[in-house]
């Protein structure tokens, strides 16, 4: 070869052709090598191969590759810098033959960039790096034709959601089955071979039995019929443990939201019939005691005025428990409005007047007036009521109930309290928990556990709280929260700036 193979199958060549002696004389370069090393056509024409060599690769081609190509013949896939016309270094994959009499002979060399190359490298390095930062596992897993069951590839997180090594699932991925719950196995196994049968998608969740306790997994993996026969699948592992116990949370949610409802449903039902033919009964007792003409002897009197208060307290706790299922099911209507406090609160003392002086309660009452909440007068008079009645009830005869009312902004405060044995801290956690006394279903205290629970119904339903402080021996104090009425708090603020 004495000049430049200008041959266009030559040229085309996607790596650097060159040929040189023995001494290192360039014969001919093809257009390509050309290219890579930034020069003309002819630029490498009766140079020296040194010329194309940074130091390192010069002295490597004269100490070391010469020398093996005189004794063996070839060199394959040696790396191997070159410089460029520009001065920069490139790396190259260098392949070489010599062929020809010692006298005569040729070395003909094959360069092949390597920045595509590192590239790759770099991008497969990169892609091996996230698989292994992922929350889970990506695996590529190959049914051989043997019949054996193989990881060809698990990253590291493998390890974290089974307890096993890639390296023990390359040998087998029964290291892996092993740690399946056994009520699960099989369910894995028949989705498996069913994927491999219909080339379909594998998906399967299944529970893990690891030393930390149970734990869930779910698996999906694509398969594809391989040129031997064999099945592989490529896809992902995850941990979905949180998953099923947020499944489980949601399910007894519903079921409890499912039972609440029936209940309510069932009550208001229930309730509603009892109603009926109980009001029959209390109506007949009450013309009997009003009856002028009635011929019943005091004895007869007594009896049919024990009919009638004992259907007087069913037809309140059927009113109760009526309340409460309409409560809980969202059947009580709350119309929110400004609402002048002081005429509500006073209105409720009036209520239960009569029963404070049955037994000599003194109610010493303090509502000052342009107090305005937003609420519902007739639910917030119903609130007030309860408490009061509560209080009477509760506290001892010829006591004193208190009533206050107090501005905390954006909050207006009622604070009714009593002078009765007062709640232990015990008492006060189950306070609010329906048909539950406190033991004073063992006095004579009438009364059915459902008050206290349909009065902080109604205060959370106006936006509100109710709060309790009590000290066994001294009495309990009740406190509602409802908002303060954009009205009053402008009148408030006004007030604070003029003076």
């Amino acid at each position: 070869m004495g000049s430049l193979i200008s041959s266009t199958e030559w040229d085309e060549l996607p790596c650097g052709l060159l040929t040189l002696n023995d001494s290192g004389q360039i014969v001919s370069a093809n257009a390509h090598l050309q290219h890579m090393l930034g020069l003309g056509e002819a630029g490498l024409m009766g140079t020296h191969v040194d010329d194309m060599l940074p130091p390192a690769s010069r002295q490597m081609y004269h100490s070391y590759l010469m020398p093996l190509l005189r004794q063996q013949g070839h060199i394959d896939e040696i790396a191997l810098p070159l410089k460029r016309a520009d001065g920069l270094y490139m790396d190259t994959m260098f392949n070489a033959c010599r062929s020809g009499a010692s006298d005569q002979a040729l070395v003909r060399c094959a360069f092949f960039p390597l920045k595509e190359q590192r590239r790759l490298e770099s991008q497969l390095l990169h892609a091996k790096r996230a698989a292994e930062q992922i929350p889970g596992v990506l695996f590529h897993l190959r049914h051989e034709t043997d019949g054996e069951l193989r990881f060809h590839y698990a990253s590291e997180g493998l390890r974290a959601l089974f307890g096993v090594s890639p390296r023990e699932a390359a040998a087998s991925a029964n290291h892996v089955l092993a740690k399946v719950h056994s009520e699960d196995i099989q369910a894995v196994l028949s989705s498996l071979q069913q994927s491999a049968n219909l080339l379909t998608p594998w998906r399967v969740e299944y529970r893990v039995e690891l030393p930390t306790g149970m734990q869930w997994r779910e698996t999906y993996a694509s398969p594809q019929l391989d040129s031997d026969g064999g099945v592989s699948w490529h896809g992902y592992i995850l941990d979905i443990t949180e998953r099923k116990a947020l499944e489980v949370v949601r399910r007894d949610k519903a079921a409890a939201e499912h039972a609440s409802r029936a209940k309510s449903e069932f009550l208001a039902r229930i309730s509603h019939e009892l109603r009926t033919p109980l009001n029959g009964i209390l109506g007949f007792a009450q013309l009997l005691l009003m009856d002028p003409r009635s011929v019943l002897d005091e004895g007869q009197r007594r009896r049919v005025a024990c009919i009638e208060t004992s259907g007087q307290t069913l037809l309140s706790l059927i009113n109760e428990v009526m309340d409460i299922a309409r409560i809980e099911s969202g059947g009580v209507h709350i119309s929110i409005d400004e609402v002048d406090l002081a005429p509500v609160l006073l209105e409720a003392v009036t209520i239960v007047e009569t029963m404070a002086a049955q037994r000599q309660v003194v109610m010493d009452v303090d509502v000052t007036g342009g107090h305005r909440v937003r609420a519902d007068v007739q639910r917030l008079r119903q609130v007030v009521i309860n408490l009061l009645s509560n209080a009477i009830k509760y506290g001892p005869a010829g006591g004193v109930v208190r009533m206050r009312a107090c501005l905390e902004p954006p909050w207006l405060r009622i604070i009714v309290s009593d002078q009765g044995p007062g709640l232990t801290p015990e008492q006060q956690a189950q306070l609010f928990q329906p048909f539950n006394r406190l033991g004073a279903e063992r006095t004579s205290t009438e009364g059915h556990g459902l008050g206290l629970v349909i009065t902080r119904h109604l205060v959370q339903l106006m936006g509100g709280r109710i709060l309790v402080n009590s000290v066994p021996g001294q009495g309990a104090c009740f406190g509602v929260l409802l908002p303060q009425a954009a009205s009053s708090a402008a009148q408030a603020i006004s007030g604070t700036m003029s003076s």
